[in-house]
């Protein structure tokens, strides 16, 4: 089953990778295909970022907008997310559950 992992990334040192590749790790273990969005492309596009998040951080080409924008397109593609630990104080991430919740996908909590 293609499980999306949907947490925090902005803001955290090396933007939260070593949780999302534990969450990938596990789910691999128990037989699932995760999908983690440190592997999706940002949505490239001509002329300034839209406006999504309202920053960027500095030295960034893209807003997190561009980065939602690709990731949730993936996201539907799945059966599931994993929602890691802290997903609740990101931006993102709750958008994504919002989503996945509207779809009536599975959502399952890291333990």
């Amino acid at each position: 089953m293609r499980v999306y992992i949907c947490g925090p990334i902005a803001g955290h040192p090396d933007l939260n990778r070593a949780s999302f590749e534990r969450a990938a790790a596990f789910l691999k273990e128990r037989g699932d295909t995760p999908v983690n969005p440190h592997d999706i492309p940002v949505w490239e596009h001509e002329g300034e970022c839209p406006p999504v998040y309202g920053y960027k951080n500095p030295g960034a080409e893209h807003d997190g907008g561009c980065y939602l924008r690709t990731d949730i397109a993936v996201m539907v593609t799945c059966e599931r997310i994993y929602r890691l630990k802290g997903w609740q104080k990101s931006f993102g991430a709750s958008k994504e559950v919002i989503v996945a919740e509207l779809l009536k996908m599975f959502v399952e909590d890291e333990a």
